[in-house]
């Protein structure tokens, strides 16, 4: 323990503790009680603390120290390592995390935001970007320190020049530069037992020598102008060593100091003011408004106002805890670190309760009034407690009924002062410390109190669970329920200056005006709800307290509602109460606090975060700047002039992020992802310690959606997201509704490849090139299919020429002629409607590319029958079809005529004295027309034989052209044309003709 406890105070670190309450308010709460009845108690003010133990989280009950750093987290030093908090969860840091010893004494925050933790061997390791380091130079610290015992730490600062200054129990005060340079510092900083040197940037320096040259307290500056000497002989004349000590500046000529169990304020060299807490003092520090922290080794924490050690600021709190440190974080939330129950935080040190456990006798306080006489508590439980000068005295209310009897009403006598209690049932008075009970008819009849009013003739007006009633101050002298007039249930009514009386009841507003009950829910569906609270401004204004429609207010003919759009905690209003302060609304979820109503409205929230013990508020009572709060754990009370607004930010971080399910490290700015790396989470934390763990978030991301998505949890997902850049940003919100600055992370996705500007004018290129290469082929292939046509055209014609040669024109004319000549009438006339009719048919068809396979075995039948009659039957044919559905097909034009006429010409007329014949069959087959002419002539190779001996007088010009055309459309079909020839033999060898196998596509 010892080692801690020089820790902060003298090395000068100063928590910023904002705190202030009036003195005559604590003189009120605290000060001066004396007993008014024999049953009175003592009753004992609290703090409203939150406790966290190793069961939340904590890695030890024994705390050290506690600090806030800048970006928020709560760092907590204890025997077993180091906890980060950020008001959800704990992180844990230990040797396995890379800290160098688990027990840590101290946490110091540097200029550069290191967090440097000094543990129980003397050596340090610091936290730089989320690492943890080993400081370089421990070896140079531990060189100075024995082995046989723990070093006591007494100071510790990093200088801007990153010099680390660290003291310990009679080792004086060592300094290790940057590079390693070490000092153990002389001179002055030997010349007494302990010697303080205030540096330039506020922090106190301890030296504490082995062997020192005086019994005297030194303190001086870094220039050694101000210097100052006491003798510690006249303040512990019994000490022979002084091993506690703290100091800390106030001013150029003004520090606290501590010795022991002592505090004393020197001036100028001089004890002006001491104060004795106790054996040792375990934790000195000062706030930011100079408010001064005590902790006694005994237990407890205390804290004076402007450091005036008589007035204590708040009563002694944590009374026997041993509290080690005190921090005020960036909300003025109060957090103190214990030796045994491990950390406390209270969000408001400004706002005392009480509840059983300070001598109430019970902890749901339905009401409370205050007057010059004391503070009044009802409960639900038949009891009035009376409140005076730090004691309270209980009053039972009922007899043997009061455990059934319900407080609901508390008020004054204007004329009387005596205290008017209204129950479940009757009205009591509370006089003379007796109560009296007022029952009207008989005990089994009462008037069943709500509210209670005293109206402009001094009579008490009674809102009942049976309508309205006037009570004289000693019977009631006007029942609307006995009177059959109204008998609904009155929550609470108010007399305007009229005289006209306004109800809440259960069903809306009511006005009795004249002897008059009138219902206002018709005119207005506003005024048709439950209205819990009537009352009105100075002015005149009606408020109407609802149950879910928020305030409704009524200016004259103009209504106005007020919700929580507009601010409040709650549209469940369960009480209203109007003051100079402004118009107080008690709720469910806290206060509301409305000032300049009528002008530019203000509201303020009062809950939890700003100290209250639980936001289930049944009443309130407001005496000047005292406000007094009836809730569910206790009564609460307050001076108004303390609440003032959280204007801090709560800062955000983004802690994680995971791309694809992967947590991103070490990442850089603008985050660049690949298109595929579009299912993005975001973790973050907003730090608000006053929402503890309920903080609300919202977050966008722009570019996607500027629209803010609000949550409470703490992280986001966008999935799917396409190319682009965005911004993500998030924002907390603190506990006043404010939202803080947005943590931002701007993203670039990536486009996919074939969306980049490159890749597109590549493809671009490729498909010009592409599309221009095949404009290229196609004009080349029209071109070129052009020629074929054109070809094909020329063979065609001169096939129709071949087929209709002068030759065979000629020889048939002639036949004609012969015929004629020998008047053979007859057969000159079949010859020459043959010859007109093969005429007509060659013509017809060669005007197309194509012919049914039926005209041409028809042309060529013609053909065949007209060489058989000019050569007088020397030859036979006959033609075969297979399957007469071949006969509807489309062949080219002019395609088999050549074929046959190189079979007679060729073949046949060259056989001697032998019957010729020429066979012609078509078949089908692999789907295409197949067409097979036989002749029984002397063969090809006799054939060319007698061709060449005829200096090739005649070729076969036909067969030429018709297998030039036949290349040329294979070069169109892709080679279903073909040509086969077989030359036929008879056994011995002997040619006995010529087979063409011709192929042709069908169609």
């Amino acid at each position: 323990m010892e080692n801690h406890l020089q820790n902060n105070v003298v090395s000068g670190v100063r928590p910023k503790l904002t705190v202030y309450l009036p003195r005559m308010f604590l003189t009120f709460l605290l000060c001066t009680f004396i007993a008014t009845a024999l049953n009175a108690q003592l009753i004992k003010p609290k703090l409203v603390f939150k406790n966290f133990s190793v069961d939340d989280g904590l890695l030890s009950n024994e705390v050290f120290h506690v600090i806030q750093d800048s970006t928020g987290y709560v760092w907590i030093a204890t025997a077993n390592g180091i906890n980060r908090f950020n008001g959800v969860d704990f992180k844990t840091y230990n040797i396995e995390d890379g800290l160098i010893d688990n027990t840590i004494y101290e946490i110091y925050n540097d200029y550069k935001g290191r967090l440097w933790f000094i543990s129980s061997s003397g050596r340090l390791v610091y936290i730089e970007n989320d690492t943890i380091k080993h400081y370089p130079f421990n070896n140079k610290i531990t060189d100075q320190l024995p082995i046989t015992r723990g070093p006591i730490k007494k100071s510790f600062h990093v200088d801007l020049h990153d010099n680390v200054h660290i003291t310990f129990k009679k080792h004086g005060r060592l300094v290790i530069g940057a590079e390693g340079e070490f000092e153990k510092l002389s001179g002055i900083h030997e010349e007494g037992v302990v010697v303080v040197e205030k540096t330039d940037d506020g922090m106190a320096l301890v030296s504490n020598p082995a062997v020192p040259k005086s019994y005297n307290f030194i303190y001086f500056d870094k220039a050694k102008e101000l210097r100052y000497t006491i003798n510690f002989k006249e303040l512990s004349p019994r000490r022979i060593t002084i091993d506690q000590f703290y100091c800390i500046p106030e001013s150029d000529e003004s520090f606290i100091m501590a010795v022991y169990g002592t505090v004393y304020r020197v001036t100028q060299g001089k004890i002006v003011q001491q104060r004795k807490f106790g054996e040792e003092i375990i934790w000195l520090s000062l706030d930011s408004d100079n408010n001064l922290w005590v902790a006694p080794i005994e237990g407890g924490i205390y804290c004076f106002l402007k450091a005036q050690f008589l007035w204590e600021l708040v009563p002694p709190m944590l009374k026997n805890v041993q509290v080690s440190s005190v921090l005020q974080d960036h909300e003025n939330g109060y957090w103190f670190s214990t030796l045994s129950h491990g950390v406390f935080y209270c969000p408001n040190i400004n706002v005392v309760y009480f509840d059983s456990e300070s001598n109430l006798p019970y902890n749901r306080v339905s009401t409370v009034f205050a007057n010059k006489s004391g503070v009044y508590l009802g409960y639900e439980i038949g009891m009035v407690s009376k409140i005076y000068e730090n004691r309270i005295t209980n009053y039972t209310i009922g007899g043997e009924r009061s455990s059934r009897i319900h407080i609901r009403y508390l008020g004054i006598d204007s004329t009387s002062n005596d205290v008017w209690i209204g129950s479940s049932f009757f009205l009591h008075n509370l006089k003379d410390n007796a109560v009296v009970d007022y029952v009207p008819y008989s005990k089994s009849w009462g008037v069943y109190p709500r509210d209670v009013i005293q109206g402009n003739d001094g009579n008490f007006w009674i809102a009942s669970a049976q309508g309205l009633k006037v009570f004289d101050g000693k019977s009631v002298i006007y029942d609307s329920y006995i009177t059959n007039e109204f008998s609904l249930i009155a929550n609470s009514l108010y007399q305007d200056s009229s005289g006209c009386i306004w109800i809440g009841c259960m069903n809306g507003l009511w006005t009795y005006r004249n002897n008059v009950y009138s219902y206002l829910g018709q005119e207005n569906p506003l005024f048709s709800k439950q209205i819990n609270s009537v009352r009105a401004t100075d002015n005149g204004t009606i408020l109407l307290a609802t149950n879910g429609q928020g305030l409704i207010v009524i200016k004259g003919k103009q209504v106005e509602r007020i919700t929580q759009a507009d601010g409040l905690t709650s549209n469940h209003i369960k009480k209203l109460v109007v003051e100079k302060s402004g118009i107080w609304l008690v709720t469910n979820n806290g206060l509301s606090w409305i000032r300049n109503i009528d002008t530019k409205m203000e509201i303020q929230n009062i809950n939890i975060s700003h100290g209250l013990p639980t936001n289930d508020v049944n009443n309130i009572y407001v005496r000047g700047n005292e406000v007094f709060v009836a809730t569910t754990k206790g009564l609460a009370v307050f001076d108004l002039r303390t609440i003032a607004l959280n204007t801090v930010k709560a800062n955000c971080l983004i802690t994680n992020v995971r791309v694809n399910g992967k947590d991103l490290k070490n990442y850089s700015l603008p985050l660049l992802l690949d298109y595929d790396q579009n299912y993005i989470t975001f973790d973050f934390i907003g730090f608000s310690f006053k929402n503890m763990g309920k903080v609300q978030y919202r977050y966008r991301l722009n570019e996607l959606d500027s629209t803010w998505v609000y949550t409470s949890s703490t992280n986001a997902i966008f999935s799917g997201l396409s190319s682009g850049n965005y911004l993500y940003e998030v924002q907390a919100q603190n506990s006043e509704g404010i939202w803080g600055n947005s943590a931002r992370i701007p993203i670039i996705i990536k486009p996919p490849y074939w969306k980049r500007a490159w890749f597109i004018a590549l493809l671009a290129a490729i498909l010009s090139s592409t599309f221009f290469l095949i404009y290229l082929a196609r004009i080349r292939a029209i071109k070129r299919m052009n020629q074929i046509e054109s070809s094909i055209n020329m063979y065609k014609q001169q096939s129709l020429r071949q087929q209709m040669n002068p030759h065979f024109i000629f020889n048939t004319l002639n036949s004609i002629q012969l015929y004629i000549l020998e008047k053979d009438s007859i057969s000159s006339h079949k010859y020459l409607t043959k010859f007109a009719k093969l005429v007509r048919m060659t013509l017809d068809n060669s005007q197309y590319q194509s012919t049914s396979l039926k005209n041409e075995l028809d042309a060529l039948k013609l053909y065949l029958e007209l060489e058989s009659l000019r050569l007088e039957d020397s030859f036979n044919y006959s033609i075969e079809v297979e399957d007469n559905e071949l006969l509807v097909k489309s062949i080219p034009t002019l395609l088999l005529q050549p074929f046959v006429e190189n079979s007679i010409w060729h073949g046949i007329m060259h056989k001697p004295k032998q019957e010729g014949w020429i066979k012609i069959r078509v078949g089908s087959e692999n789907g295409l027309i197949k067409c097979t002419i036989e002749d029984n002539g002397i063969g090809r190779k006799a054939a060319r034989e007698k061709s060449g001996a005829q200096n090739g007088k005649y070729n076969s010009l036909g067969y030429k052209i018709t297998s030039q055309r036949i290349e040329l459309l294979n070069t169109l079909y892709s080679g279903k044309f073909n040509i086969q020839y077989e030359d036929l033999y008879a056994p011995d060898g002997t040619a006995t003709g010529t087979r063409v196998v011709i192929t042709i596509p069908c169609n």
